[in-house]
């Protein structure tokens, strides 16, 4: 492909629209079938000086299907792993995003910092990608990744995560002593895998570590004595040292033996899960992509004009790369029994006699059974075949507006709208918890569950926060027939704490003091939500308020949002025809 940089141009099935980069394993382009002008698919063309093919291409015939085997929201789609004309590629479906690398140099270009909430979100995700491949046994064989860098990450443009180059390592790593690529991959290889060119569990730990470490300091950690780097590494943008809980989760993953470290992906997977969900952080792939969008707002629209420009393209009239000496076709038995259409089994010949014979013996066959299967059938006519409906279109995502130029008026109405939506949310997920209780009585007793007695089964409300149950607003369930025993219950009082599922009516907002947009966070173009667990008293003041839910890290959104929510009054929750307290959580927005 060296001699040819001309662009667009045929590529095997593909039409390469676009060259996106270059690097020491080669060259990346988009690119779409020839045969779907829509399906836009990302390709890496492993053809860089320095760079031995043929331990590629072996590592291709052997693994070349193990995308197959691997299912996951975390693993890039449609993968594919083979070669064109003697040059090994790998391409899987990207309908809009870029990988990693790219992300990371234009957050330096701006610069524009990813916060540690997203950082922590994608490495989260590479681990549950590595923890499922992990546990996906093929032919008795966990699979491994074995070089996890962030050229074979991809951030799509809505936020999702998905890791890619699974079975490519021990061909890479054979070009391992070019100076090329060890000075791009060995930062984020442990180093074992440096020394013996071979997948480790442990090796995959320390890989994905090291992208967090990309992520929050700007570079990554050096090659020798990483862990050490962790207490004086610094945040990239602010100078500030690694938060500490991350710092201790990363010095365990960086350990230079083995040993030391994690032992699993799916180990790290829940370390990095105890911290997004520790309450200091905000995880959330909406926000996450939101955060994309203000980074990459330009390079994004500029993407979309140029992928509907190219899917104009006739393929035909693009030059095909003139074909030099192709080596032969190497003969690998795969890893996992998927046949190699280079191999192929001796056939035995037959002689004309025998196949007449086998012909005749076949239309025999099929006429008796076809007499034998009309016997059986009535002549009844046969129903009009129906035809399914296209499906419907997917909803386009919703998009929140900002809250910068709100009024007080419109910010509660966004709150509610919020609230709304979480309401709705938990409603249907208790009546399929209770749905699903009420299958396991029956199962368990074998009798049906009489209606009366179903319809007084009181569910509980989800509890945010610990140790106190913080229930979300929601309407009040039916209430209970009147017991004979009812006289004896224990009269309301005012002021008294009842649970938000148990009261006749919620607390409703009568006044909102819109919080103030912090000018770090506004500086920094950092949005996210604030959830808080608030007590509204009898007389409908905040009486006590807890964080649930953390935004932005340390840019001043979770302060702001107590400091507003503590003014806001509110209609009081309503019991028995008396005001009592009660707990409510409520989400507080910021949107640039």
């Amino acid at each position: 492909m060296t001699e040819n940089e001309l662009v667009p141009r045929l590529f095997g099935s593909y039409l390469l629209t676009e060259k996106l980069g270059a690097d020491a394993l080669g060259k990346v382009y988009r690119a779409r079938k020839i045969e779907d002008p829509q399906a836009f698919v990302r390709i890496r063309i492993f053809d860089a000086p320095g760079l031995d093919p043929e331990p590629i291409l072996i590592a291709i015939e052997q693994n070349g299907a193990v995308h197959d085997f691997l299912k996951n929201p975390t693993i890039a789609r449609d993968v594919e792993l083979d070669s064109v004309e003697g040059d090994a590629f790998l391409s899987y479906r990207e309908p809009g995003g870029r990988t990693l690398d790219a992300l990371i140099e234009a957050s330096h270009q701006k610069p524009f910092p990813i916060p540690p909430e997203h950082s922590l979100l994608i490495a989260e995700k590479i681990a549950t990608g590595l923890d499922h491949a992990y546990n996906t046994l093929i032919d008795g064989e966990r699979t491994l990744h074995g070089l996890v860098w962030p050229g074979f990450v991809e951030i799509s443009d809505e936020g999702e995560t998905r890791l890619v180059g699974f079975g490519l390592s021990e061909g890479v790593l054979a070009s391992h002593r070019t100076p090329a690529v060890q000075k791009l991959l060995d930062p984020y290889l442990a180093p074992e895998v440096r020394a013996s060119g071979k997948a480790t569990k442990t090796g995959d730990v320390y890989s994905n570590a090291a992208i967090l470490y990309a992520l929050l300091v700007g570079q990554p950690p050096p090659a020798s004595r990483a862990a050490e780097s962790v207490a004086s590494a610094k945040m990239l943008g602010g100078g500030e040292p690694l938060p500490s809980d991350i710092a201790a989760v990363l010095k365990v993953a960086l350990a230079g033996a083995p040993d030391g470290r994690f032992e699993t992906a799916g180990a790290l997977r829940r370390e990095l899960g105890k911290l997004l969900f520790s309450g200091r952080y905000a995880p959330s792939t909406f926000n996450f992509a939101f955060f994309l969008t203000n980074l990459l707002k330009e390079d994004i629209a500029r993407e979309q004009k140029k992928r509907t420009s190219e899917s104009g393209f006739d393929a035909l009239r693009y030059p095909r790369p003139a074909v030099t000496a192709r080596p032969p076709r190497l003969v690998v038995a795969p890893r996992f029994g998927v046949p190699v259409a280079a191999v192929e089994a001796p056939v035995e010949k037959k002689s004309p006699a025998a196949k007449i014979a086998g012909i005749g013996i076949l239309a025999l066959a099929i006429i008796g059974i076809s007499a034998y299967l009309l016997s059986l059938k009535a002549p009844t006519k046969e129903p009009p075949k129906r035809v399914a409906p296209p499906p419907a279109p997917a909803p386009a995502p919703v998009v929140a507006p900002p809250t910068t130029g709100m009024t007080p008026e419109q910010f509660k109405e966004e709150v509610a709208r919020r609230l709304n939506e979480q309401v709705k949310k938990l409603e249907a997920d208790e009546k399929a918890k209770l749905a699903r209780q009420e299958a396991r009585s029956r199962a368990q007793s074998l009798k049906p569950v009489p209606a009366a007695v179903s319809a007084n089964v009181s569910v509980p409300r989800p509890i945010s926060v610990a140790p106190v149950p913080v229930p979300v607003t929601a309407a009040p369930p039916a209430p209970a027939p009147v017991s004979p025993d009812a006289n004896t219950r224990p009269a309301t009082k005012r002021g008294d704490l009842v649970a938000i599922a148990q009261v006749d009516r919620g607390p409703e907002i009568a006044v909102v003091v819109k919080p103030d947009y912090p000018p770090m966070a506004r500086r920094m173009n950092i949005s996210g939500t604030v959830v808080l667990s608030v007590l509204v008293s009898e007389n409908g003041r905040v009486e006590d308020l807890r964080l649930v839910r953390a935004a932005g890290g340390s840019m001043g959104l979770t302060e702001a949002a107590q400091k507003a929510v503590r003014q806001w009054t509110f209609r009081p929750a309503l019991k028995d025809g008396v005001a009592v307290k009660t707990w409510m959580t409520i989400p507080v927005p910021f949107v640039l």
